[in-house]
């Protein structure tokens, strides 16, 4: 069904016939979460991982139009820079990576974290823990919907394998 959904739009899209074949890399398997409560709806989650330019956000769209609850961990990601304890933490660690509105800049950030193993592993030990909270929160609040339309619950998430 999902590579159905996803491989019937690319092809329309790009009215390339050799796209019916194409693999999609960035699906991985769908989970399903066990039934705790027969009140509850129990969706299947739909894990979206892959590179920069894979397809994940396209994929994602696709399958929330066709009746899933998309979740954007790259938007979550964004909303927690903002936190003020994030803020706080990274200017401690880094000095000034803000714009002079206060905001993170995304720029100075990846200056002083990528390519430097120690810093990328700090940085994500600050924003994972956060960020996996923030999207157990939205599948704990899907599947407790009783009322809810969703079908199945797709994750938008890069790092979802790491």
């Amino acid at each position: 069904m999902i590579s159905d959904i996803i491989g019937n739009k690319i092809n329309r899209q790009t009215n390339d016939r050799r796209r019916h074949a194409l693999n999609i890399p960035c699906l991985c398997h769908t989970v399903e979460i066990t039934r705790c409560n027969n009140n509850v709806n129990i969706f299947p989650i739909i894990g979206l991982t892959g590179g920069i330019a894979s397809g994940k956000t396209v994929a994602g769209r696709l399958l929330a139009k066709a009746g899933g609850v998309l979740i954007d961990a790259d938007k979550i990601a964004h909303q927690v820079l903002k936190l003020p304890f994030v803020k706080q933490a990274l200017r401690k660690r880094y000095g000034n990576v803000f714009t002079r509105q206060g905001a993170v800049d995304n720029t100075r950030l990846a200056a002083v974290t990528f390519g430097i193993r120690r810093n990328i592993d700090w940085l994500n030990s600050l924003m994972h823990p956060i960020i996996r909270n923030k999207i157990f929160s939205i599948i704990a609040t899907t599947h407790g919907r009783t009322h809810s339309h969703a079908k199945f619950i797709v994750l938008d998430a890069a790092l979802l394998m790491e």
